[in-house]
């Protein structure tokens, strides 16, 4: 059974308390980092290191070690740990390695002068105790990939990064405002409607074409009949009929109908809307209608 506990662990010898250590393994180590936890246990059982390491003989040899430190990466090279874990744990007999994970130590805790050092944590209980555990810092944790490469290639990578700044910097010129500048190549309107047409016509888009017709002669009938651009459709197509001496339903399905539902019946559209269009609002060039 566990007894008493440190705040942390002692490195003591094999004799330390009664001196009746009788574990051939701790003698050969000598003094070892093992006083943390300390152990109870019955009269056949081999006690050593005060009572921190505690074998009890029998069919099944059970071995309980009250510190971590000999076993640990590193801390087995400090005193006899080394030595002491080997011999545990060496052997031809079969080994079972029971790890039960405890408390954290507490931090080391300044000593005030004239205080007597005590074996166990204070449990609160008596007098007020002058003792108090420093803070301990936390552990620092290096980036490995700081280590991964060497120096000269941090080196030349920062470098590069300030040279790419610097052509990212010469490359933007001026911060302000775009500015209008001449277009290199001159591009006729014709060739602009051409290609816009058919990039329409691989798309299949008829319904974008139609409203684009039917807006571009509202835009030119509509100004010439001093209407409003948010007159109602059925006003617009009734003043139209009238002017035109035409049935306004037929106007207002020309001009507000359904889609097309092929190239034909879109190139019949474009001619009807081309044919209003130019008796009501026809091109200055044209002069005006008879």
């Amino acid at each position: 059974e566990p007894t008493t506990r440190r705040w942390a662990t002692r490195a003591v010898p094999p004799e330390d308390g009664d001196g009746t250590c009788r574990l051939p393994e701790a003698l050969r180590a000598g003094t070892a980092a093992v006083d943390h936890q300390r152990y109870t246990g019955p009269e056949s059982a081999d006690r050593c290191y005060g009572g921190a390491l505690l074998r009890m003989p029998g069919g099944t040899e059970v071995v309980l070690v009250g510190s971590s430190d000999p076993f640990r990466n590193d801390r087995i090279a400090e005193w006899g740990n080394e030595d002491l874990a080997t011999g545990l744990l060496g052997g031809a007999r079969p080994l079972v390695w029971l790890d039960l994970p405890g408390p954290a130590p507490a931090p080391t805790r300044s000593r005030v002068p004239g205080e007597r050092e005590t074996d166990a944590p204070p449990t609160g209980s008596g007098p007020q105790r002058t003792e108090r555990p420093d803070r301990a810092d936390p552990p620092r944790r290096d980036n490995p990939l700081w280590a991964a490469f060497p120096q000269w290639f941090w080196a030349i990578l920062v470098q590069l990064a300030v040279a790419g700044l610097l052509v990212v910097l010469w490359r933007a010129r001026r911060l302000g405002p775009p500015v209008a500048e001449p277009l290199p190549v001159t591009v006729r309107s014709a060739e602009t409607v051409r290609g816009r047409a058919r990039l329409y016509r691989r798309a299949g888009a008829r319904d974008t074409v139609a409203a684009t017709l039917r807006g571009a002669a509202l835009d030119r009938i509509l100004p010439r009949l001093n209407l409003p651009p948010d007159t109602p459709d059925d006003e617009v197509a009734t003043r139209i009929a009238t002017v035109v001496g035409a049935d306004p339903a037929q106007v207002a399905d020309l001009l507000y109908g359904p889609d097309p539902g092929d190239d034909r019946e879109l190139l019949a559209l474009s001619r009807d809307l081309d044919t209003l269009t130019r008796t009501l609002a026809p091109h200055p060039s044209e002069g005006e209608p008879r």
